[in-house]
């Protein structure tokens, strides 16, 4: 399994991540559901957290 620590900013107001998909389109990743990354349980929240990134969520998928 392929995984990635992403970040996200203080700020993020969406929906909540456990079991969503994410396309790092910034990297080059299709927008696309099926090649996505699937995050994996739910984001840690740090707190208090001096910078303006304060979660972490842990997202991967499976190669072969």
């Amino acid at each position: 399994m392929a995984s990635y620590s992403i970040a996200f900013p203080k700020t993020y107001a969406g929906p909540p991540l456990a079991r969503c998909r994410i396309a790092l389109t910034g990297r080059g990743m299709p927008a696309d559901p099926d090649t996505a990354l699937l995050v994996v349980g739910s984001p840690d929240i740090t707190n208090p957290c001096p910078t303006a990134w304060n979660m972490t969520a842990t997202a991967g998928r499976v190669h072969g």
